[in-house]
């Protein structure tokens, strides 16, 4: 036998022929056996020139068949990964081309890369995919440098946000940290109120004075509005409550009602001064603001009054059962006054825009106009035609989506209790200062006021009696417009009880780039959408953050009492302020674009 393969193997190209000897299995004898190529013959048969030409061509075809169907096979391999594998299987196709003529002339075999390096034709096909995609990943980051770049903060600003954002997130990892989350929100929001009144002090003498003045004001609101708490069991004896009339009652104190009359007669005033800075006191916004959003805040008081007499019986000789119809009443006034009537009214109602006709005749010197040389004044031309002026033209977009967030927060200040909707009054004063701050810093387009709102709403979270833990639920605030129980509206009215705040500083985000912004201008929409982009993007981050440390710390004692409340309440906020962002803030937004784009014929 030997000696016929000795014979044959001349005749055989290189490549071709493989002998070589294995042990026959029992069931066979236990004779040896040789393998030629691909086929097994036992050593008393005779082997002759076709059989091995069979054998070579079965080995081509077969290697042929394995790569067509790795081929079909892995359609998700990526382009860059094809363009890598495309020259290893060229160099394998003309191997094989170029030996098919060396059975009948008897060339030299080309081997292939993968047989050089001795890898298999899937492992060659895995090797070259994984180079490929990792040179394709690198490739596509190289041509998206620039856009990636644009995530990094590039001002002083941007990483003081970046900083409030980061350090906000990594405290869940501790438990002290999150118990005292409320201080260092406070603390955050003092330093940027810190930073704004130096960085004031660079601008011209009008901003300068503007932006000093708000930033002090901005100040004193962080202030007030922390001193309304209420204490969570870990905090103790660190910690002493201010929301209830003591740590050991859940009744509102009497003198909260009195700051609840205070705001319904002080706050609209407050509201309509910002409104005549840029003389957008005018149209609809008297109406709106200095006698709807009034009555409504008076309604809201007498609510809390009534509740009050009822819970201590400040009238002993009225029966039982008359006041409770009552409040529930005027309740539900105030929540169809500000969901209902006020989204009504803002929808359909007018720009706030005054336009008066004035006569160059009566005062020409309204109308004059300097002289080329500067030397002085030059008289218009004598005309009888009125002139017709726009007053309030320089915050139309602005002045326009407030009357919303006026709406939503009469219903939201009637859900809190007496000591949270005045810090939730505080809340709509801090957000027209931060506005003015920002126009006045030229802050528009940054990161910092998407972010400050969302450190906002949460440092209100806690100023309005709540806190991280299921305990802190005000219940009772789905009884405040019924008598019992009515789903789907009980459980909403509790959910913005809760996180009241956070639904209103996510309503204001478009207001950081339609405060003062110019009436027809091309970028407003594109930097709306950025803002609302930022705020969610934030929040994001705050709830992974949460949801990951309880993940880490799923074995630590104060798991139940303080991380998994924690991240509960940020999966909540979450889901919220998606909502809010996505209907009622775009809703909103477009009510401006298309009430002003009517003004202006565009």
């Amino acid at each position: 036998m030997a000696k016929k393969l000795r014979g044959l193997k001349g005749s055989i190209p290189s490549g071709i022929l493989h002998i070589r000897s294995c042990p026959m299995p029992k069931s066979l004898g236990g004779k040896p056996e040789l393998r030629i190529g691909r086929m097994s013959l036992p050593s008393s048969q005779t082997i002759n020139l076709r059989h091995s030409e069979l054998a070579a061509m079965s080995g081509q075809g077969s290697t042929w068949s394995a790569w067509l169907r790795v081929l079909l096979c892995w359609p998700g391999v990526s382009l860059s990964s094809l363009c890598m594998l495309a020259p290893s299987q060229a160099i394998i196709l003309n191997s094989r081309i170029r030996c098919s003529p060396g059975w009948l002339k008897g060339s030299v075999r080309v081997p292939s890369i993968g047989e050089i390096f001795g890898l298999s034709p899937l492992r060659m096909l895995l090797l070259v995919s994984s180079l490929g995609t990792i040179v394709g990943f690198f490739s596509a980051t190289h041509y998206a440098r620039r856009r990636l770049a644009s995530l990094l903060p590039t001002s002083g600003w941007g990483a003081l946000c970046l900083v409030f954002a980061l350090t906000h997130s990594l405290i869940f990892g501790s438990n002290s940290f999150t118990i005292w989350e409320d201080k260092i929100l406070t603390f955050f929001l003092a330093t940027f109120g810190s930073v704004a009144l130096l960085n004031s002090q660079r601008l011209d003498t009008a901003k300068r004075a503007l932006g000093t003045y708000h930033s002090i004001v901005f100040l004193l609101l962080v202030r007030l509005s922390s001193i309304s708490r209420l204490c969570r069991e870990e905090q103790m004896p660190f910690c002493e409550s201010t929301f209830y009339s003591s740590a050991s009652s859940s009744v509102s104190a009497p003198r909260t009602l009195v700051i609840l009359f205070i705001m319904a007669l002080g706050l609209p005033s407050i509201i309509s001064t910002y409104y005549r800075h840029t003389n957008s006191y005018s149209g609809p916004a008297p109406v709106y603001i200095g006698f709807g959003f009034r009555l409504g805040l008076l309604l809201s008081a007498l609510y809390w009054t009534l509740d009050s007499a009822d819970n201590g019986n400040w009238i002993p000789d009225l029966p039982e059962g008359v006041l409770k119809p009552l409040k529930t009443t005027v309740g539900q006034i105030v929540i169809a006054m500000g969901l209902l009537a006020g989204n009504l009214a803002y929808a359909y109602s007018s720009i706030c825009i005054d336009v008066r006709l004035e006569d160059p005749l009566a005062n020409p010197s309204t109308t004059a106009t300097p002289d080329d040389d500067g030397g002085g004044v030059t008289p218009p031309p004598q005309s009888s035609k009125p002139i017709v002026r726009l007053l309030g033209t320089s915050n139309l977009h602005g002045s326009r989506y407030f009357m919303l967030l006026i709406s939503w927060s009469l219903a939201l200040i009637l859900l809190q209790k007496p000591m949270g909707g005045a810090s939730m009054g505080l809340l709509l004063w801090q957000i027209l200062s931060l506005l003015e701050l920002l126009h006045t810093l030229s802050l528009s387009d940054s990161a910092v006021g998407p972010v400050i709102l969302g450190i906002l709403g949460n440092s209100h979270f806690f100023s309005t009696g709540h806190q991280a833990t299921l305990s802190a639920i005000q219940w009772e605030s789905a009884f405040i417009p019924f008598s019992t129980i009515i789903y789907p509206w009980s459980p909403m009215l509790v959910i913005a009880n809760s996180i009241g705040p956070q639904l209103l500083t996510a309503l204001a985000v478009p207001l950081v780039v339609l405060w003062k912004a110019p009436p027809t201008g091309t970028e407003t929409l594109g930097k709306t959408a950025k803002a609302v982009t930022t705020h969610i993007l934030y929040h994001s981050m705050i709830t992974l953050s949460a949801v990951a440390c309880a993940g880490h710390l799923r074995r630590h004692l104060m798991l139940y009492r303080i991380f998994s409340p924690r991240f509960m309440l940020g999966g909540v906020v979450l889901l919220a302020v998606d909502a809010v962002v996505l209907l009622a803030a775009m809703w909103g937004t477009r009510v401006s674009f298309l009430s002003v784009g009517e003004l202006f014929g565009c």
